[in-house]
């Protein structure tokens, strides 16, 4: 991995991809991935088939993944084995018949029981943000908060309180 690394300092993506690609599958760790990333865009492309990603997160016990994507979904991976956990997506009201854009981003609550994720929906006057809070261990939906403020991002701090950050 250190010399695909250094390929891709040189801007010799070809020469990375030489690299890469003489890792078995059974070897490569999360370094193979991440210059993998840095040669395609795209983070873990093996594990994610057919998703853009947009946000990762680890869980306070490294264990597990969260990949936030594209496609509004976010899956959690247990990474001692790398097996899809779950995948949770932004439940969808028909009447209000929106397109999910993308899942902003993820993040795992500080005590390791909640797992957070920030949908954008819609577009321009249309548009709504919701904050989703899942079960971390389960997936399963636990409530949200939706705002119509463009909202990019959020933290959550030490003691679990979590802020929203929206555009001016």
């Amino acid at each position: 991995n250190n010399s695909a690394y250094r390929a891709l300092q040189e801007r010799d993506p070809a020469q990375a991809d030489i690299f890469l690609d003489k890792v078995a599958p059974s070897e490569r760790s999360w370094d193979w991935y991440h210059l993998k990333a840095m040669r395609t865009g795209e983070l873990f492309p093996s594990w994610t088939p057919g998703k853009k990603s947009s946000s990762i997160a680890f869980h306070p016990n490294s264990r597990w993944l969260a990949i936030g994507h594209r496609d509004g979904t976010a899956s959690v991976w247990d990474m001692a084995n790398l097996k899809k956990l779950y995948e949770v997506q932004q439940p969808v009201d028909e009447k209000k018949n929106y397109l999910i854009w993308s899942t902003r981003k993820v993040m795992f609550h500080p005590d390791g029981t909640k797992l957070y994720t920030l949908h954008s929906t819609g577009a321009g006057a249309t548009s709504e943000n919701t904050l989703q809070i899942w079960d971390a261990k389960y997936g399963k939906n636990i409530t949200h908060y939706q705002t119509k403020l463009e909202c990019y991002s959020f933290d959550i701090n030490s003691i679990g309180e979590t802020i929203i950050r929206t555009y001016d």
